[in-house]
Formats: structure tokens, C-alpha cells, sequence
């Protein structure tokens, strides 16, 4: 997640584009509002930012059928994933806390951490880990414990580098100052956003100097990550009254030729009124799919099928077997 500060210090996108934004659709306007003949319904925020189908029979499965969405390994990673980056930072915060500059050590703070920071997100989602079907191997599992002590290193030496830069630099060194000014993420930001159709708070996985809302993504990379930036920024809007014209998927890629986790397809957009129009058009057809409680079918072609949709067995099982 601290990646993101390197990629601003270093490129100042988020400068940059603050001269470029002319945005006309806001969440706190009507006109990005669910239609008022589906305004009755909702969703909760998974099923809004989340659109893995291209023909969304996944929504028609659960909200129409009734049927028990199934938890998958990409689901448990994911969750895992996030868990650790919002802990490293907080860990991070931390090791700032006491304001010494002789005491402060973030890299081995951190690394000595390491492992419990990997056992608690375990400890958290054990209850996700039991209810995948089929289990993972045992492999499986053993092999993504050192998958996420490895982000966990990477993170600590970014931050602890980009730390000592700053520190560097300044005669007197105000430690939680220069933590706060680089390190502005907000983690715990919960939206209210009915009139945007969500079930319950819309919450973000973090929110970078107040003016980019941010999404942790890990597996491939699909289309569908735009909407749920969108998806969130106008919650925001909505619940805030205030604008949100950025947002950032941080993509977290775990292959195994690699100790270094790669982040290469994470993503800094402007989310501007196409992107909204996109979005909103989406959200709408997930809504128009309950409403009229009418099956949307299967994509035509079967290699649009995600098999990391919870639903791909139901749907296409039988031809994959």
C-alpha cells in the first residue's frame, strides 16, 4: 500500500492531474442516483463494486435464486492480502509513535513483527479459510505463508527507505510529522450511500491524502476493477458532499519466479464522467436483473468465464469437467 506514496513521490501524478479535473457527475447528484422504479432495492458493497460476469448472472444466482455465494482461495487471498497491508501500516505508525529519533529503526521494527502480522490476518479469516470448498492442499496453504511475509518485507523496506530519505534530509526531524505528511492513508473511512445503492457502509480499502480513494486488488487483472473505484468515489461523494476525482487500484501480483511481490499493474486514474456513465450503467443492469427477476443467461462465449467467479462450477462445471 506504501508502494502508492512512492509511485506520487516519484511521478507527482496526483498533482499533475488535479489541473486536468472537469467533473460533472457527483455522488451527491441525482442524476448518478439508482433509477427511482429500483430505488427499493440494494446491494451490499461487494455485489455493487464487485462484476466478475459479463452478462452479471452472478447477481440473478444470489439475489434472485437465493443461492449461498461460494467462498473461493482468491476470495481468502484477497482478504489476507488486504489485512496485512493495513497492519503493516499500522505498525509502521508505530514505530513514530515515540517521536526518538535515536530509537527509530522501522525496517527491523517491522521485520520483527513479521510473522505475528502474518498469524493475525490467519487468526482473523479462519472461519473463510473452512468454508472453501473444495479445501486448498495443505501445500496450498503452507506456500502462501512466506507469499505474505514477503509483501510484508517488501513493505518494510520501501517505508523504512522512503523514511530515512525524508529524515535525511531535515536537521531536526519531526518523525510523526513526515510519517503523517507521506503516509496519509486513512484506513477506517466507512460511507453511507443509499441513494447510490448500497446495503450497509461502503468501505474502501483506503483513502490516500483525502482525495484518492483506493481499492487493494491481488490476482489477475480484470476490467471490472474501474467500476468499483467509481463505485466508491461516489459513495464518498454522496455521504461527504465533497468531490472525489481520483482513485487508485494497488495491484498486488504474487508470482513464483519472483521475491519481490510486482506491482506493475497498479493503476492512477482520473475518474472522470465516462468512466462514471460506464459505472452507473452497470449498476443500473444489476438492479433492472432483480427487479424483473428474469435469468440474464450465460456470456455466449464460455472463455468469458472467470473460474475465479464463486460462480463458475455452477454455471460452467459440467463443461469443464
Amino acid at each position: 500500500m506504501h508502494y502508492i506514496t512512492f509511485l506520487d513521490d516519484r511521478s507527482q501524478k496526483i498533482s499533475r492531474a488535479r489541473r486536468k479535473v472537469n467533473i460533472k457527475l457527483r455522488g451527491y447528484d441525482s442524476k448518478t442516483w439508482v433509477l427511482p422504479e429500483l430505488s427499493y432495492l440494494s446491494l451490499p458493497a461487494y455485489a455493487i463494486a464487485y462484476s466478475p460476469c459479463p452478462t452479471y448472472r452472478d447477481i440473478y444466482l444470489e439475489f434472485v435464486q437465493g443461492m449461498q455465494r461460494p467462498f473461493t482461495w482468491g476470495r481468502y487471498k484477497g482478504k489476507l492480502i488486504d489485512k496485512i497491508y493495513k497492519r503493516v501500516h499500522s505498525t509502521c505508525e508505530k514505530c513514530v509513535s515515540t517521536g526518538r529519533l535515536r530509537d527509530f529503526d522501522m525496517w527491523n521494527q517491522v521485520i520483527q513483527m513479521r510473522g505475528s502480522i502474518v498469524e493475525e490476518a490467519k487468526r482473523t479469516h479462519s472461519g473463510d479459510l473452512a468454508a472453501i470448498s473444495p479445501q486448498p492442499s495443505t501445500r496450498l496453504v503452507s506456500s502462501l505463508d512466506e507469499e505474505l511475509k514477503m509483501l510484508v518485507t517488501f513493505e518494510a523496506g520501501l517505508t523504512s527507505a522512503l523514511m530515512n530519505y525524508q529524515i535525511s534530509k531535515v536537521e531536526s526531524p519531526n518523525l510523526r510529522r513526515i510519517f503523517s505528511q507521506y503516509f496519509d492513508f486513512n484506513v477506517d473511512l466507512s460511507f453511507r450511500a443509499l441513494h447510490q445503492g448500497f446495503r450497509g457502509d461502503a468501505t474502501p480499502d483506503f483513502v490516500y491524502k483525502h482525495q484518492v480513494v483506493g481499492d487493494i486488488k491481488s490476482g489477475k487483472w480484470q476490467a471490472f476493477f474501474e467500476q468499483t473505484m467509481i463505485a466508491y468515489a461516489l459513495a464518498y461523494e454522496e455521504h461527504t458532499r465533497q468531490n472525489m476525482d481520483y482513485g487508485v487500484i494497488f495491484h498486488v501480483g504474487i508470482e513464483p519466479r519472483r521475491t519481490i511481490p510486482a506491482h506493475y499493474r497498479t493503476r492512477f486514474e482520473i475518474l472522470d464522467d465516462p468512466k462514471r456513465m460506464r459505472y452507473i450503467a452497470v449498476r443500473n443492469r444489476k438492479f433492472e436483473i432483480i427487479h424483473n427477476r428474469i435469468d440474464p443467461g450465460l456470456p455466449t462465449n464460455s472463455e468469458a468465464c472467470d473460474p475465479e467467479c464463486s460462480f463458475f462450477m455452477n454455471c460452467r462445471g459440467n463443461a469443464h469437467a
